[in-house]
């Protein structure tokens, strides 16, 4: 049974690839939006859309980073598409055309066992490249490229982490194995601030002045020595009070990544008397701090 399109008009089907749905077959075809759109009729059955996975496929689409896997768009032997909703939904919101491998003459029952696996982490490509400390440099590079993307304020830029934008990040930005080593060792010694948090400051504070941030961060871990009125000790109080208080009372990350950039800002200036505040919603939020 030869099938070219789903039940739509002729006036308004594109030009269709014709495709022997009972036949095992495999074919390159240039799915264009069109293509995509009108083969999404065909799904039928198919898990919900994975979101994470749909916004990591546009953006390497309109990036012009997807790679050709070999990965096939599946059709069963009864013309329903069971593997594929994610690209096509892809081209289709990237408004790209791209070369896929397609496969028919799949029983249908086979969409019980496709793709059960557990997804390519960004982990796992770091590893295969020989990346040293892989988890924790996958961890700072999520963190970072958030980060640059001004998620932690009320103007994102927009966009998502792929594994193609982190490795090129990592490519343009070797030292990130190096602030991922730091982050772990410095996140172990101080309270309520994770790992990823620790990367952000370091990445941030670096740009400004590494001495400064290396003073920082040992006067943060020790809190020896500080006067009175410090930032980075009350500072140090803020994060020591966080971490002993119930879990539904704690205060939120974005809240401690910002009453940390104060006491950075503060600790610059040489400023001893200011109370560390951050009001991040209510009638009147305040804007993120910013590095300086």
């Amino acid at each position: 049974m030869t099938i070219s399109a789903p039940s739509i008009s002729p006036s308004d089907a594109p030009t269709l690839p014709l495709l022997d749905f009972e036949t095992e077959t495999a074919t390159t075809v240039e799915i264009t939006p069109d293509i995509a759109e009108a083969w999404l009729l065909l799904n039928s059955g198919n898990r919900r859309q994975g979101q994470k996975s749909f916004e990591r496929l546009t953006t390497d689409l309109r990036n012009g980073d997807y790679r050709y896997t070999g990965d096939p768009i599946k059709f069963s032997t009864e013309g329903n598409l069971i593997d594929g909703q994610n690209r096509l939904n892809a081209i289709i919101k990237a408004q790209v055309s791209v070369k896929m491998l397609v496969v028919t003459g799949i029983e249908d029952e086979a969409r019980d066992v496709i793709d059960t696996g557990s997804y390519f982490t960004l982990s796992q490509a770091l590893q295969r490249h020989d990346v040293p400390n892989h988890g924790a440099v996958a961890a700072a590079l999520t963190a970072i490229q958030a980060w640059e993307r001004r998620e932690h304020t009320s103007e994102p830029v927009g966009g998502t982490s792929t594994i193609n934008t982190s490795m090129k990040f990592l490519r343009d930005n070797p030292e990130v194995v190096r602030i991922a080593e730091e982050a772990a060792k410095l996140a172990a010694k101080l309270v309520t601030l994770t790992m990823k948090q620790v990367a952000v400051l370091i990445w941030a504070f670096d740009k400004l002045d590494h001495d400064d941030r290396d003073a920082f961060f040992a006067k943060l871990s020790t809190g020896a020595g500080h006067a009175a009125g410090s930032p980075i000790l009350q500072l140090r109080e803020i994060l020591t009070r966080n971490a002993m208080a119930d879990k539904s009372k704690r205060v939120g990350s974005r809240v401690i990544l910002a009453v940390t950039i104060k006491a950075w800002n503060l600790f610059r200036e040489g400023t001893t008397r200011n109370v560390l505040t951050f009001r991040g919603g209510g009638a009147k939020p305040e804007d993120f701090p910013i590095p300086r």
